[in-house]
């Protein structure tokens, strides 16, 4: 994992150095659809901090514990969403790549709305149906 992932590192180094305005955006994402805790772990414990996930059930069963052990890792959904897991993917994930229809994003907008108003309060697991702001 070590090798792959410095390797990696590597690339994007060299893409950095070669478009510097854009440097300062780019980020290695890995994609952990289908991998085990213990194969994000060690990514983790190499140094990749951004993982990307495409499904809320699925980063609803490792992500948690994971969050918990590593709380600067940025988990991304990369996926679509249905409507009726937003609010367990707003508490869970750190960013929501993927707004694909108007209904989903007036119901972002009004989960965001509830947030920033402090009517909603993130609860220590995703599994609670409430957020809070940062």
């Amino acid at each position: 994992m070590k090798t792959v992932f410095k390797t990696l590192n590597q690339e994007l180094f060299s893409i950095k150095a070669a478009a510097p305005m854009a440097a300062k955006h780019l980020v290695l994402l890995g994609a952990s659809k289908g991998q085990s805790a213990d194969i994000i772990e060690e990514f983790i414990q190499s140094g990749l901090s951004v993982f990307g996930e495409n499904r809320v059930q699925e980063a609803k069963d490792k992500w948690p514990e994971l969050k918990k052990r590593y709380p600067n890792v940025e988990l991304h959904l990369i996926g679509p969403l249905q409507t009726n897991k937003l609010k367990e993917a707003v508490a869970l994930f750190d960013v929501i790549q993927t707004l694909d229809r108007p209904k989903l994003a007036l119901a972002i907008a009004r989960v965001m709305e509830l947030w920033s108003n402090g009517v909603m309060e993130k609860n220590a697991s995703p599994f609670h149906h409430s957020i809070t702001p940062p």
